[in-house]
């Protein structure tokens, strides 16, 4: 990288042109002054070149984290997660990883667009008139929605140091989340932009979080992005989750009678576990008002129940859900997670479109969830 030209004035104007500079980025007053980028330039030049004397009032990495973030209204973030998903041929056993890219726009006055692609295709697209975009991917949202808040605030410490893909990096962290999740950042000490991002429970890297920040900054305003923006996904409910609620029981003559074509009905045992318990698909489709807004369809689990008979998902489990709705696949998912014949495997669920059908495996692992959508596929 070139580094900026010398400063030649003397050390007590380089300081209180550092402080200055500085007061304006954190009010968001730099645009009447000069361009946001290249106030950051000046503020890492005068980190750079202050003399040692005056080391302990330096700009922070954070301070410089936060002028790169810049102070545009609208936040514009893209995460990449390159092993994020695997998508499995049901006929050949073939398999091929699959990538994700999550884009986030945000804006106080304008909402939220939160787009998901896997293996870049669109699986899910959300839009809002209001800043709610977080509750589609909780994950991310200490980072998107609380990272330039939280630097202005201070909130972030330095935990670490290290190169990633030979770029030198500070991991920095805040406070852990109510579960005891902490997510931490890689600031690149060059450019001073989030690389990377992970979540550590108990000081161990939680499988699956690790991702890239491919894009992080702020613009002015994009109402046109806003208003063209479509929902290709919705928000369901749940009639029987890990909370302790429960489903609806039915039968599998009852199941064939009432879908077409007909579920698909695996056999009594899978993966060394039995069959324990048949039911309604566990969702419900907006306004989820009652039990009327029921998915059609069929559950099969296989794991132990709960003291009332229904099931626990607790220990070892597979819950099978197969339904006919496209609505439903759009609503609960979207459409780009049930692709015919093939099943995306992400994490401990896994989804595919075969037979006619649509179909929601949840299991407590990825291997039994696997095995449950090789068992579908015979």
């Amino acid at each position: 990288m070139t580094q900026p030209p010398a400063v030649t004035f003397p050390a007590h104007e380089l300081e209180r042109r550092r402080a200055h500079l500085l007061a304006e980025v954190r009010r968001g007053r730099t645009r009447r002054l000069v361009p946001l980028a290249a106030a950051a330039a000046v503020l890492v030049a005068l980190a750079v070149t202050l003399p040692g004397r005056i080391a302990p009032t330096r700009l922070t990495l954070v301070d410089q984290a936060l002028a790169a973030f810049g102070r545009g209204s609208t936040i514009h973030v893209v995460i990449v997660r390159p092993n994020a998903a695997r998508l499995v041929d049901l006929r050949t056993g073939a398999t091929r990883v699959l990538a994700s890219r999550a884009e986030f726009w945000t804006d106080p006055r304008l909402g939220s667009v939160y787009t998901l692609e896997l293996g870049g295709v669109v699986t899910q697209r959300l839009a809002s008139s209001r800043v709610t975009w977080a509750a589609a991917n909780e994950q991310w949202r200490p980072f998107v929605a609380g990272y330039r808040r939280q630097l202005a605030r201070g909130a972030y410490r330095v935990v670490s140091s290290g190169t990633i893909d030979g770029t030198p990096v500070t991991w920095i962290a805040a406070k852990p989340d109510g579960n005891g999740i902490v997510q931490e950042i890689a600031v690149s000490t060059t450019t001073y932009k989030p690389l990377y991002l992970r979540s550590l429970r108990a000081g161990h890297v939680i499988a699956g979080s690790r991702a890239r920040v491919a894009l992080a900054e702020t613009t002015a305003p994009q109402p046109l992005l806003f208003a063209r923006a479509g929902n290709t996904m919705g928000v369901g409910g749940w009639t029987s989750t890990q909370n302790g609620q429960t489903g609806i029981p039915t039968t599998i003559a009852a199941a064939r009678a009432a879908m077409d074509p007909d579920p698909i009905v695996t056999a009594g045992r899978l993966a060394g576990l039995r069959r324990t318990w048949i039911g309604l698909p566990d969702y419900l489709l907006p306004p989820a008002s009652s039990y009327r807004d029921q998915v059609n369809g069929l559950s099969l689990y296989y794991g132990k129940l709960d003291g009332y008979g229904y099931p626990a998902y607790a220990g070892s489990f597979v819950s099978i859900n197969e339904f006919t709705s496209a609505r439903a696949a759009k609503v609960l998912l979207g459409p780009g997670y049930f692709r015919e014949g093939k099943a995306v495997i992400d994490g401990a669920m896994a989804t595919v479109r075969t037979h006619g059908l649509y179909v929601i495996v949840n299991a407590s692992s990825a291997a039994t969830a696997t095995a449950a959508m090789r068992a579908l596929g015979r």
